[in-house]
């Protein structure tokens, strides 16, 4: 099992946080690595809510397994992308937003402990650069992602 947190402030209010972050659309404005997230069906977001993401190397679908307006939003990827959750919490801060990003991952097959921690610090190095783009991307307005990619908001 890998596990992992990390925890960044954003300059901008909760509410405009919250909104951006679990409108899975936007995924690819600040994941270099998604090309596009699409829902499985219409209306808003909610618990059960499906949907299917284009990545550089491969398709992944995911549901919402926990929406709580302004407070948190949770995924897990659905089979055959081996088991992983992802949680979004959001707390005010004096200066705007504090979003924690919580990881875990399932393996296929049980690793050894030296794997494990390799595998862990590089998945979470990946993702402490995407969202250190998604803060300059709601700070400034706009980014380039690792791919030499320019998005706006």
């Amino acid at each position: 099992m890998l596990r992992f947190e990390i925890v960044i402030d954003i300059e901008r209010p909760v509410a405009d946080v919250f909104a951006f972050v679990s409108d899975f659309t936007h995924l690819p404005l600040w994941n270099y690595y998604i090309r596009e997230t699409t829902p499985e069906d219409a209306g808003p977001l909610r618990v059960g809510r499906r949907y299917r993401q284009t990545r550089k190397t491969d398709t992944q679908k995911f549901e919402v397994i926990e929406y709580i307006p302004d407070q948190t939003v949770a995924i897990r990827l659905l089979k055959p992308t081996p088991p992983a959750i992802i949680r979004y919490t959001f707390q005010e801060t004096s200066e705007g937003t504090r979003l924690t990003d919580e990881w875990s991952l399932k393996t296929i097959v049980p690793l050894p402990g030296f794997v494990t921690r390799f595998a862990t610090r590089s998945t979470k190095a990946a993702v402490a650069q995407n969202l250190a783009k998604l803060k300059t991307l709601l700070e400034t307005g706009s980014v380039t992602l690792q791919d030499g990619r320019r998005t706006q908001f």
